[in-house]
């Protein structure tokens, strides 16, 4: 059976639209209609916080107090089409599942158990830096003596591509989070998900 390592945001909760709005209230800026959102998807992050004129020093600031003003917005957020099916199919056919996420476990453990699907978890990891995600994935990794060869990380951005690449974990790419398909493509993912219900199939193929 296999070790799946879920992101959270953009992954298995639809929550663009809510970051975007608390992102804009943080920076003082106008929030993005749909077109200026669909066009950010297609960047890598640092080009992302170029276009918003954010200095990177400030990322990690922007982060905490984004995590502050999540739960405010938590109970508008629902799961992406699809995905607690996802779990509970996962689960059920014997995978070990865990989440890692730069978000809150409090806010995390929130989501899960308003929809019903908090049990399926092993462990939630949380807080996890913007830019360390690689390394998060080493401990994840590592205090749970599991087989990268053996190992799905399934997340939204290149910076999840990237850290499973790192670790020797097959990737999982998702088409409906923060970043666009063309962008994840190009990273070239183990696989790539344009519906909830490709998770299961890549797993399964395997």
């Amino acid at each position: 059976m296999a070790n799946v390592i879920f992101d959270f945001d953009g992954t298995i909760a639809d929550s663009i639209k809510a970051f975007v709005e608390i992102l804009g209230s943080l920076i003082n800026r106008p929030i993005p209609d749909d077109t200026e959102i669909d066009r950010l998807r297609s960047l890598p992050l640092l080009s992302i916080m170029r276009e918003l004129k954010i200095p990177l020093w400030k990322v990690p600031r922007l982060i905490k107090k984004a995590r502050k003003l999540y739960p405010k917005h938590i109970e508008e957020i629902q799961p992406h089409q699809g995905m607690p099916q996802v779990v509970r199919e996962l689960h059920s056919a014997g995978h070990r599942l865990w989440i890692m996420s730069t978000n809150s476990p409090v806010s995390i453990k929130h989501f899960l158990s308003t929809n019903g699907i908090d049990k399926y978890f092993i462990q939630i990891y949380g807080n996890v830096g913007v830019f360390s995600k690689s390394r998060a994935l080493r401990k994840v990794l590592r205090q749970n003596k599991l087989n990268p060869e053996d190992s799905y990380y399934i997340g939204d951005e290149g910076r999840d591509i990237e850290a499973s690449y790192d670790n020797g974990v097959k990737s999982i790419a998702v088409t409906w989070g923060f970043a666009g398909t063309k962008l994840l493509r190009e990273l070239k993912p183990y696989g790539l998900a344009s519906d909830s219900s490709d998770i299961t199939k890549i797993i399964d193929q395997a």
